[in-house]
């Protein structure tokens, strides 16, 4: 079957970066036409955008001071331009801030290596992404004050999920202010949750992969931003059109949502299947469950998809769960053990709790009660005398 043909608009200066470029684009049966333009020459540069070129080259030198502003206004006057990026090095920083403003691609000497694979992913960007949506099951997590747990919960449960039924499973920080998965699960990755929200439009398999990151296949996580102001709010649509994406590539997706009723939690819960509120057995913790529940209430919302979680939970309880349910106004979905000293030991060997623990076969329990699941108990390592 023969490729359908692109033109392509070029706007380098750099002789020495211009002369390898065009002989790659000269080699590609795919190439119906390029057009040369001067990425200085702004007026020049809107002018050829107006003819619609497919895929537009841009020396990230000649626009760094303004890039973000470039690339949205080349979005602006030709909605459909696929941007690659064309600079010198692989410069982090550089790389870090074209993805951030809009670019499809980012390449980089020696061009004849990185050229032709980011140009095959651009242009397979004119295929709908990711071939069969799938309609996966979306948790959440708060806490019912900070401190409760949420965040480790989350993180293990998913765990959990992708270990009992071998699905594709995403974590996906929304704790915008404080975010700690990337912590939990050791998951070092520039981009956030922010970086696909804000390019939820174009998003595909190449852009997806490189902002997601995967600590096993298919347990992959999405951290929340390092540095985040409240002007970067991604508001109620972003957030509804992020978990409506996510669902649809993952068979489990479990959301950190922070603590108490937050914007966040507002904003999504009408899009989660089943939210957790994680509260441990303190009075400040309890009244934040109760005054959660009452705001809800308050605002229409329907209470059968929360559930309620008590964690670091004493072997023997002052009270029964029937009379806590009692005065919460709720029934208590689970119940989780303490174990503050293996988590600290987990955290700092740099990992999740070991499957051997109290603690972890917990979590289990909770996954498979989750994914209504046959419970499966971890597996502990083998012994001479095991």
């Amino acid at each position: 079957m023969e490729r359908a043909t692109m033109t392509v608009l070029s706007a380098i200066r750099d002789p020495g970066i211009l002369g390898p470029i065009t002989n790659l684009l000269t080699e590609r049966a795919d190439v119906a036409g390029v057009s040369q333009q001067q990425p200085g020459d702004w007026p020049g540069l809107i002018a050829a955008l107006d003819h619609a070129p497919e895929i537009l080259l841009l020396e990230y030198a000649a626009v760094a001071d303004r890039l973000t502003e470039t690339l949205r206004e080349a979005k602006k006057r030709s909605p459909h331009v696929r941007i690659i990026i064309v600079h010198p090095t692989a410069d982090s920083q550089s790389i870090l801030k074209s993805m951030r403003a809009g670019a499809e691609e980012f390449i980089h000497a020696p061009f004849a290596e990185t050229f032709g694979p980011a140009f095959d992913r651009v242009a397979a960007l004119r295929a709908p992404y990711l071939g069969e949506a799938r309609q996966g099951k979306v948790i959440g997590f708060m806490s019912a004050k900070g401190g409760c747990g949420a965040t480790t919960m989350a993180c293990h449960v998913a765990a959990e999920l992708h270990r009992q039924t071998r699905q594709q499973v995403l974590i996906a920080d929304l704790d915008l202010d404080s975010g700690m998965a990337a912590f939990v699960m050791k998951m070092d990755k520039p981009y956030s949750v922010l970086d696909v929200i804000e390019n939820r439009s174009r998003l595909d398999e190449s852009l997806w992969k490189a902002l997601v990151a995967e600590t096993k296949p298919g347990l992959a996580v999405l951290p929340a931003p390092h540095l985040f102001s409240h002007e970067q709010y991604p508001g109620r649509d972003g957030l509804t059109s992020f978990v409506s994406f996510v669902r649809g590539q993952y068979d489990w997706v479990v959301l950190d949502l922070g603590r108490s009723l937050n914007s966040i939690v507002s904003d999504t819960y009408d899009s989660i299947d089943q939210i957790m509120l994680i509260s441990v057995l303190e009075a400040a913790a309890l009244h934040g469950v109760k005054t959660i529940l009452r705001r809800l209430n308050e605002c229409g919302k329907e209470l059968d998809r929360l559930r309620l979680v008590v964690n670091r939970a004493p072997k023997m309880l002052d009270i029964s769960s029937e009379e806590l349910a009692r005065i919460l106004g709720r029934p208590i979905y689970a119940t989780v053990p303490n174990d503050y000293k293996g988590l600290q030991e987990s955290y700092g060997n740099g990992g999740l709790l070991e499957t051997n623990s109290r603690l972890s076969e917990a979590f289990a329990q909770l996954a498979a009660r989750i994914g209504n699941l046959v419970p499966q108990k971890p597996k502990k390592r083998f012994g001479l005398f095991a």
